[in-house]
């Protein structure tokens, strides 16, 4: 691995495979690591918002009228049970995707907010747009400005327990275009994360904890897929935000 870093700096806090060919920069103003890699780059901020902003994040973003989201637990209120907690700012749902030839609920809860006309789709699921709300939008604006992309639309994922996760996949769905940019912000339990190269030669595992941003840019989602697994050692509940561009449809569609 070829490293940029200086010994001032901070190191890394994870391992990229050996014989990876890898260029690591510390970026002081943004307090995060930019890691270019084989057909694509990663921007990867530990504590980029730090522990206040996160848990006002997470306060917002499970605020509801029925009952406590530090103490409730989660599993009583799958399906359609869901929809009984009055949630204030974001309406969180448990939806069925079509995998392995029939209907599964998603092994997490979800929503998608963003602007008008930021349709999206994948897994049978057809997603409309709420609208964007003050939480969301500031961290929008904050992810804006690092990564150069502007973000219409994010989609929120609430992973109740180590027990809830995400295959194996690439967000390379036709409405986010060739090279999309894809930034990732996690609220609560720290996750392992995984990515590997289509080819399954190369394989990195990072942390992402409490307030912390990973973005996936360049040609990453055409060469590169990326999961969640399980981890039955952690019970606390964890939020995941994924701010992405939807193109506007073309004329024939």
């Amino acid at each position: 691995m070829e490293s940029l870093q200086q010994q001032d700096t901070p190191r890394l806090p994870f391992e990229l495979p050996v014989g990876l060919e890898a260029n690591v920069r510390w970026d002081p103003a943004d307090n995060g690591f930019w890691i270019d890699i084989p057909r694509g780059r990663l921007f990867y901020a530990p504590d980029f918002f730090g522990r206040h902003d996160s848990d006002r994040s997470l306060d917002y973003l499970l605020a509801n009228d029925t009952l406590d989201w530090r103490t409730a637990n989660w599993r009583d209120y799958e399906h359609e049970t869901l929809e009984t907690v009055r949630f204030r700012h974001i309406a969180w749902q448990h939806q069925q995707i079509f995998i392995y030839g029939q209907y599964r609920y998603q092994p997490r809860y979800t929503a998608w907010h963003g602007d008008a006309g930021a349709e999206y789709g994948y897994s049978g699921i057809s997603l409309k747009p709420r609208p964007w709300n003050a939480c969301l939008d500031s961290i929008r604006q904050r992810l804006q400005s690092v990564s150069g992309t502007r973000f219409n639309a994010v989609l929120l994922n609430w992973y109740r327990d180590g027990r809830d996760a995400m295959g194996w996949h690439a967000d390379n769905e036709p409405e986010l275009g060739p090279r999309p940019g894809i930034a990732s912000v996690s609220f609560g339990a720290e996750r392992d994360f995984h990515l590997r190269s289509n080819d399954k030669r190369w394989k990195i595992s990072l942390p992402l904890g409490h307030g912390s941003v990973l973005l996936m840019q360049g040609a990453m989602q055409r060469h590169w897929q990326h999961a969640l697994p399980k981890r039955l050692r952690v019970t606390e509940l964890r939020l995941n935000l994924t701010f992405r561009t939807v193109l506007e449809p073309g004329p024939d569609q």
